[in-house]
């Protein structure tokens, strides 16, 4: 595997996320669970904006961007759902995510993106610990 071929699946995947994907869906939450909610789209803004940072370096590199496509339908019965009720699936997503990213970092030699990535990979560290928190809510 290449650069090439690594982080365009890299942007593509990330965007279709399950994070990404509650983001779009807004999940309800009654008052108590707001403050979930307000973690949820927080976490999935900031994860967004970064991707789009690494869209934005491949672009530089002439690197094409992938098609995004359409987000997974198994995501759809999550449609309607509480905040709250979705931390668990959003916990397992998110260690999924870091674990293909840090499967990915080993194909990357390109040191301004390498250390963006390594960037990323502690961001999304630091909001799986968010997440797993909000589950001891």
């Amino acid at each position: 595997m290449t650069e090439q071929t690594v982080l365009p699946e890299l942007v593509r995947r990330e965007s279709r996320s399950f994070l990404q994907y509650i983001r779009e869906a807004f999940p309800w939450a009654n008052a108590k669970d707001e403050a979930v909610r307000a973690a949820i789209q927080r976490i999935a803004n900031t994860e967004a904006d970064f991707n789009a940072k690494l869209g934005r370096m491949l672009q530089k590199r002439r690197i094409g961007l992938p098609f995004l496509g359409a987000f997974p339908t198994s995501f759809t019965g999550s449609n309607f759902q509480s905040a709250t009720s979705l931390v668990p699936r959003l916990v397992a997503g998110e260690r999924q995510s870091l674990a293909d990213l840090e499967r990915d970092l080993f194909h990357v030699n390109d040191a301004e993106m390498r250390r963006e990535l390594d960037a990323y990979r502690e961001l999304k560290r630091r909001h799986l610990g968010e997440l797993e928190a909000l589950t001891a809510n």
